[in-house]
């Protein structure tokens, strides 16, 4: 794991919603961290009642309904490195990456860009570049909703502009509410991520569900199956945690016996190819992601303006 924050680094969270709270809890609960003393915490949102709870929630943080607010841009002392974290739909990404870019240039004492970090996928670095500042150091991230538990699993790309430092200072963050945070060389499989293992709790809710419904139906009360089935889970991904990637395999074959009753059940899968049913789930999940990306024009000609549905922001 990097080396611990050396320094005070100022994180700014635009639009603080639920994954934003996620990296602050997960900060507040690092036993590895001071989060008062590694990081000024600058949260934004423009919903009243979020804006009132984050006041509440977290007292020595800066909240504002203000992207542009001057304090969160010109902080005295300035930090050695700022990291901006956008958390508004992507939708709205477009608009507050102009308010980076003007608050920056309107307010900043520091010669470094702030290092922007963007949650969303389909949006490229090409896209970002547009609306930041020249040479803007950008981090493309992809967790998924397990942040919540701090058990999540983040994809994390950056561009030509960030340097090894703030690219450590990102992975502490992301860390905190990620035990799994994997940087990717190219930029093309962040799409990918957000298929496979942005979308994997979804498909082991999906599962859970399923088996649960079987086992109700053949006569086992529900709150007892969805426990039993809850903990096989965690269990399995427990197993599979301390396995290499190629032993896959093997646990599988390891829990059927041949002839017994788990090898029929997944032969049964096997004959309704539920392999290739993923598959094609995955492919539909992609091409989605690849579509947000198109977006981006309707953002820019203000067909999509957040000032008419600040509620989502």
């Amino acid at each position: 794991m990097p080396a611990m924050p050396p320094v005070q680094i100022q994180l700014t969270i635009i639009g603080c919603g639920t994954l934003g709270r996620n990296i602050v809890d997960g900060l507040l609960r690092s036993v590895s961290l001071q989060p008062t003393k590694n990081y000024r915490l600058s949260l934004t949102t423009r919903n009243p009642q979020q804006l009132s709870g984050l006041q509440r929630d977290y007292p020595t943080a800066l909240v504002t309904a203000d992207n542009k607010d001057a304090r969160i841009w010109q902080g005295s002392p300035p930090s050695p490195l700022h990291i901006v974290v956008i958390g508004t739909q992507p939708q709205y990404t477009a608009s507050v990456c102009r308010d980076i870019s003007e608050a920056y240039m309107s307010f900043h004492r520091s010669p470094h860009v702030p290092v922007v970090v963007t949650v969303c996928p389909g949006i490229t670095m090409s896209q970002l570049a547009q609306e930041l500042p020249p040479r803007a150091p950008i981090v493309r991230s992809m967790p998924n909703t397990p942040v919540a538990a701090g058990q999540g699993a983040t994809a994390l790309f950056a561009n030509q502009w960030v340097d090894a430092k703030s690219m450590n200072q990102v992975d502490h963050v992301f860390r905190a509410i990620s035990p799994t945070v994997e940087v990717l060389d190219r930029e093309e499989m962040m799409d990918v991520v957000a298929a496979v293992s942005g979308s994997a709790p979804a498909y082991a809710f999906h599962l859970m569900r399923s088996l649960a419904d079987a086992a109700t139906a053949r006569g086992i009360p529900a709150h007892a199956a969805q426990d039993l089935i809850v903990q096989s889970f965690l269990g399995a991904a427990m197993l599979a945690r301390q396995c290499p990637p190629e032993s896959l395999s093997k646990l599988l074959s390891d829990v059927c016996v041949p002839g017994g009753s788990t090898a029929k059940a997944m032969a049964t899968l096997d004959n309704y190819r539920a392999s290739e049913v993923v598959d094609q789930a995955v492919q539909a999940s992609w091409v989605a992601n690849q579509a947000m990306g198109d977006s981006w024009t309707r953002q820019n000609d203000g067909t999509d303006d957040p000032a008419k549905a600040t509620h989502k922001i």
